[in-house]
């Protein structure tokens, strides 16, 4: 846990906010901050194109 909360500090995201998230605390709260959690979580970039379209095609659900 220790080392994917350095990962994320040094992405952009703090260390307690991450903590969160993996605590289903708090969900990101934009983009961005998706993306730096996801990258301290080392998810391949491939597979954040891919989650990016499934939340673009889940929000733009009726």
């Amino acid at each position: 846990m220790r080392t994917m909360e350095a990962r994320a500090e040094a992405g952009g995201i703090s260390r307690s906010s991450a903590h969160r998230i993996v605590g289903q605390q708090m969900i990101p709260r934009c983009h961005q901050q998706l993306q730096a959690f996801l990258a301290s979580c080392e998810v391949p970039e491939n597979g954040v194109a891919g989650l990016d379209r499934r939340l673009e095609q889940g929000l733009a659900a009726p």
